[in-house]
This record gives C-alpha cells, structure tokens and sequence, in this order.
C-alpha cells in the first residue's frame, strides 16, 4: 500500500472500476490499512480465516502485487468485498490512501453498516470516519463483530459462513484475544498461523500439575497444516484428543520432543 495517495473523487471513477457482484457463496472482507501496520493487517485477517475457513476470502491491499494494472486490481477487490474493515490505529500521517478506499466502497455499496472502523478504544477517530460505524478493539465489540460478519448472510440468498458460533467459545475466544491484543491497549502478541494448542479443563489441570503428564482427553486443536503434521485433518467434524495425537507418533524422534514438553509447560505454570 502506499503510504501516501491523492485520493480521487468518487465522481470521477469510470462506471467499469466496478466489478460485477460474485455468483459463488463465499465471504469476502477486504482490509484497508497504512503502510506502518502491515502486521496488524495479517494477525486479523489470520485470525478470521480460522472462524471462516474456505467459504472466507479476505483480501489485503499489501499482498496485491505492484504493478500496471495495481489499482485495478484494488478496484476489483473492493467492489468484490461484502464487508470493509478500516484498521484505525493511531491519529499519525499515512491515511489518505485509505480514505481513498473506505471511499471507493462506499460507492458502491448500499450497506452503509457494512464499512467498518476498528479502533483502540481510547484513540479518537477523526471526523472524516465518524459517517462509518466505529467498533472499539474490545473483546465485547470484537465479538459482536465477529458473530454479526459470519452469521449474516453475505449477500442476498448466500447462506451465512457459520450457523454455530454459539458454541464455538473455544475458537472466539483466542481469535478475537489476538484482533484486541494488536488494536487495543494490551501488549501486542504476534501470531503465526501454524500453532498447536492444548486445552484443558480445571480437572485436566489439576491431573497435570499432579501428575506431570498431559492428560489423554485433554482437547488438542491447530491450524490445517500443523494437525497435518501428526495425520490428522482439520475439520468441524473432527475433534481430537491428546491421545489421538500421541497414537500418530511412530518414530523415536516424534516421540522425543513428548518427554519434553510436559516439564516445560509445568515450569511456565509455575512461572505464572
């Protein structure tokens, strides 16, 4: 994205700039950003990836390669994308691209609601933003954002992405932990998309920290490629235990890295 632009007129804009509405079912956000937060860009869109999974395609200015025909191709993911999240992280230099394309969407969509400016909650947006609807990075805020995008329908007679977040906390929770972790007041935590997480419940704890050992039903989740990694495949009608995983080591190699782990995770307990 470059960090400075002349933002041009909507008036201007040729008819054609505008792409026809997709035929297909999936989601579309595209995310507008400065230069300067890049990162913060790819832990949200990371982040909403994992609730929306393949019918979910969002799109960041910053990975569209430079080129002849880059604004066309800003112009066809703008007008492809049901939702637009504006990343509002301070009040400093850099914005005017993206007022360019909150703009340029606007244009084209009747769904004023639908043109989003995320921001810290004690950072002040600026009048030019205040016509959208603004939604502090508060884990209240975040999570009613989250739950209205993938449950409503993304355009008339596509079903909605998920009929079941209600009870997907164990998925929300941590998602949208690290939406507010990168635009709210907490320390910033930086993300990757591979991970490997284990939960577990209070008796789970109290049997680990008894025992040393990881409980054989404590729930065990991660990214596709990392579930991958011990021949398991991620899906919503999967769900695995830590004694699914262990039975997919068959090497003395895969299995060292086990004898290990638990007296670390002991020692980051007692660390806390």
């Amino acid at each position: 994205m470059p960090d400075t632009a002349e933002v041009t007129p909507l008036s201007t804009v040729h008819d054609d700039a505008w792409s026809a509405p997709p035929q297909d079912d999936k989601l579309r956000i595209f995310i507008s950003h400065k230069l300067a937060d890049g990162q913060v860009a790819k832990v949200v869109k990371d982040s909403l990836r994992l609730i929306g999974g393949p019918r979910t395609e969002i799109s960041v200015s910053e990975d569209i390669g430079f080129g002849d025909d880059w604004v066309e191709q800003i112009h066809h993911q703008l007008s492809m994308s049901d939702w637009l999240f504006l990343l509002y992280t301070d009040p400093s230099m850099g914005w005017d691209w993206c007022l360019y394309e909150t703009g340029f969407f606007r244009g084209k969509t009747d769904k004023k609601d639908r043109l989003i400016v995320i921001h810290n909650p004690n950072t002040d947006i600026p009048n030019v933003l205040t016509r959208w609807k603004s939604v502090p990075a508060t884990p209240p805020a975040i999570n009613e954002l989250v739950q209205q995008v993938f449950s409503e329908e993304p355009r008339t007679h596509v079903p909605p992405i998920r009929d079941d977040l209600g009870g997907l906390d164990e998925l929300l929770r941590p998602t949208i932990e690290r939406i507010v972790g990168e635009l709210g007041d907490s320390t910033k935590t930086y993300w990757y998309t591979n991970y490997l997480s284990i939960l577990l419940s209070p008796q789970q704890l109290d049997a680990f920290v008894a025992g040393n050992q990881i409980p054989d039903d404590a729930h065990v989740d991660g990214d596709a490629g990392s579930l991958a990694l011990f021949g398991l495949t991620k899906s919503k009608n999967h769900d695995y235990s830590w004694k699914h995983l262990l039975e997919e080591l068959d090497s003395p190699e895969q299995k060292a890295w086990i004898e290990d782990l638990a007296p670390q995770l002991r020692r980051d307990l007692d660390d806390r």
